[in-house]
């Protein structure tokens, strides 16, 4: 219910009532004890219905955005974190309002995307220190599960949505 709340208030664009948010903020770490596929469900319906940007920032005014993706924190206050995922939001916004497909797979790879990189640049550095050193794909091959299993245990990411995030990544790689 917290997080329909937010939801809702993102759509209609009604503010929520102090009696409201204390207990949001008090109780918000329940939302671990949620199942994992309900939690992947809520988070469709609050990013890919066009009120995504909305719904991002009454998350992040509540503290519910770290719960949903944990290991994110430290990258919350970086202005191009922030850009990136807000644009990308609001891209799929404008998709929605013109009757077009957002895809999960589209955001939780933007999203996760940091925590990506992050695993990259350590594994890069395990790999520095090898003979034998590994591809560039046998080292995002390694990264994406990784990420992808952490955050399994917030929202239940099917294997199909899992397999384009790691083939999303893989190919930005290449451009960098």
């Amino acid at each position: 219910r917290m997080i329909r709340a937010l939801r809702f208030a993102a759509k209609l664009g009604f503010t929520i009532s102090k009696r409201t948010a204390e207990p949001i903020r008090r109780m918000e770490h329940l939302l671990l004890q949620v199942s994992n596929a309900r939690m992947f469900e809520e988070v469709n319906k609050l990013f890919l219905t066009g009120h995504g940007l909305e719904s991002y920032r009454l998350l992040r005014q509540y503290g519910m955005f770290e719960i949903l993706f944990g290991g994110l924190e430290q990258f919350l206050d970086n202005p191009a974190f922030n850009s990136f995922v807000e644009y990308a939001l609001q891209s799929s916004d404008e998709r929605y309002r013109d009757q077009k497909r957002n895809m999960p797979h589209f955001l939780y790879a933007v999203i996760l995307w940091p925590k990506f990189q992050s695993a990259v640049s350590r594994l890069m550095a395990l790999n520095d220190t090898k003979a034998d050193r590994v591809s560039m794909r046998e080292i995002a091959d390694l990264a994406c599960p990784a990420v992808l299993k952490e955050q399994n245990h917030i929202t239940a990411i099917p294997m199909g949505i899992a397999e384009s995030i790691r083939s999303m990544w893989s190919l930005q790689l290449q451009f960098l």
